[in-house]
C-alpha cells in the first residue's frame, strides 16, 4: 500500500480510472510477494487481509500491517473535504 506523495495527486486521477492500465507510466517496483509499492510516494506499507467483513453494500478489510517505512522529506497527499490538501506544520 502506497500513501502518495502531496506532488502525486494527479496520479490518483489515473490510479481511479476505469477501462485502462492504471499503472501504465507510473514507476512502481514491487516489495515482498508481488506488493506493489509506486516510487516516490511518501510512505508504503507491506500488508496482508486479516479480515474481511460484510458491513451493508461496503466491506471493512482489516489488514495486518508486516513492514513499512516511509520517507520523512515527502509531504504526504492529503484528502479532506472533497479536496486535496496540505498538512500545516
Amino acid at each position: 500500500m502506497s500513501v502518495l506523495s502531496a506532488e502525486q495527486a494527479p496520479v490518483v486521477r489515473q490510479l481511479a480510472a476505469s477501462g485502462s492500465d492504471r499503472f501504465a507510466d507510473l514507476p512502481w517496483r514491487t516489495v515482498g510477494p508481488g506488493a506493489v509499492v509506486l516510487d516516490g510516494a511518501a510512505a508504503w506499507l507491506e500488508v496482508s487481509v486479516a479480515q474481511q467483513v460484510r458491513a451493508g453494500d461496503h466491506d471493512i478489510v482489516v489488514l495486518a500491517v508486516h513492514d513499512l517505512d516511509a520517507d520523512h522529506d515527502v509531504e504526504p497527499l492529503v484528502f479532506h473535504a472533497s479536496r486535496f490538501a496540505r498538512l500545516q506544520p
